[in-house]
């Protein structure tokens, strides 16, 4: 079965650099309108960790997250111990075969998020793009 873009590649008679240009219009559109609803998000805190998104921010075809962590059960140690978990868990889901996450991938759509830890300066980074994939 051919995928979404291989159909749309087959039954157009748009040139490859059409199509192309218009993958990368999408994606910029699609991270556009990721910002927005993450927006609504700012100021709320996530149940049951108690996080709370502090900014949303779009570049090109990437989303930038900074969400504040409260202080955790396992200090620091169980903070960067949670955050690794959590890292493993949205790569898979990133770098997974369903069809909608293999095209945002091929777009180069990447998901940034920035962890600050508690009222101390530990930041912690979690990169969701092709290149985790390809590790």
């Amino acid at each position: 079965m051919k995928s979404w873009g291989e159909h749309l590649q087959a039954t157009t008679s748009c040139t490859k650099r059409s199509i192309e240009a218009a993958d990368q219009t999408t994606a910029a559109e699609y991270v556009h309108s990721l910002a927005a609803i993450y927006a609504e998000r700012i100021g709320h805190p996530h149940r049951p960790t108690g996080a709370v998104l502090t900014d949303v921010d779009q570049k090109g075809t990437s989303l930038i997250l900074r969400v504040h962590v409260p202080k955790h059960d396992g200090g620091v140690e169980g903070f960067v111990k949670q955050l690794d978990l959590g890292r493993r868990q949205a790569n898979r889901h990133y770098c997974s075969s369903n069809e909608s996450s293999t095209y945002w991938r091929r777009l180069g759509v990447s998901y940034v998020w920035i962890y600050r830890y508690a009222d101390t300066d530990l930041v912690e980074t979690v990169v969701q793009n092709p290149d985790v994939c390809a590790q």
